[in-house]
């Protein structure tokens, strides 16, 4: 019933402001429980807390796109999925294909410097697998899972981060700090609030976000 009442407004919605179709944000079946803080201020930050999913997910998910497909007819039906091949088994994804227009591959923050206890360096969203240590995953193990699930090559669309992380490590030589992996950042100390203990450098003027540099910031 519930997938029923969100369809028919999809439906209104879509039909109201003239959308040719509708892309679904599920991050992801069966996560854990877990809170976030989000950051308002240097002093202010609220509370998100993501009360998780559960192992019927997998099913679930299956159930929503099937009952999509046949009750908005010739609607674009998309879904923002995961890069994590672990995941996007928890997403269904070798079940829910046929009912699907595109994937939009998430292949971007495979290691990331803005969180607590931090991260060893390694790219953003590598085309290939780097080196060890460095997490082995990049778009072509993602476009090549997703192959492998049997999802056809014409519903896969990569993501593109406009955007790059960085760490804080001012003890590294020249050479070291210009190879990914096994390589750890520090807390700076200069970030506030929910990113205080982060061992991303600092913000850029325009994100204002800690361990991230936007692509103007870049340039």
């Amino acid at each position: 019933a519930s997938r029923a009442k969100f369809i028919n407004s999809a439906k209104s919605f879509m039909s109201q402001y003239g959308f040719d179709g509708i892309d679904i944000d599920w991050e992801y079946p069966k996560s854990e429980p877990r809170v976030n803080p989000v950051k308002i201020t240097c002093e202010q930050f609220r509370t998100v807390n993501d009360h998780g999913g559960s192992s019927a997910d997998t099913q679930n998910i299956i159930d929503l796109f099937k009952e999509m497909r046949t009750g908005l007819p010739g609607a674009s039906i998309s879904l923002a999925s995961q890069a994590n091949l672990d995941k996007a088994k928890d997403q269904s994804v070798d079940k829910i294909h046929p009912y699907l227009d595109y994937f939009h591959l998430m292949v971007y923050d495979f290691t990331v410097s803005d969180v607590p206890g931090g991260t060893m360096f390694a790219p953003n969203a590598p085309l290939y697998n780097p080196p060890a240590p460095s997490p082995a995953m990049s778009i072509d193990y993602t476009v090549q899972g997703y192959l492998a699930m049997g999802v056809p090559a014409a519903k896969l669309q990569v993501g593109v981060a406009y955007y790059g992380h960085t760490w804080f490590n001012p003890s590294l030589t020249s050479d070291q700090w210009q190879k990914f992996g096994g390589k750890l950042g520090q807390v700076q100390g200069e970030c506030c609030g929910v990113f205080k203990t982060t061992t991303g450098a600092k913000p850029g003027k325009g994100s204002g976000l800690c361990g991230s540099m936007m692509y103007s910031e870049i340039v």
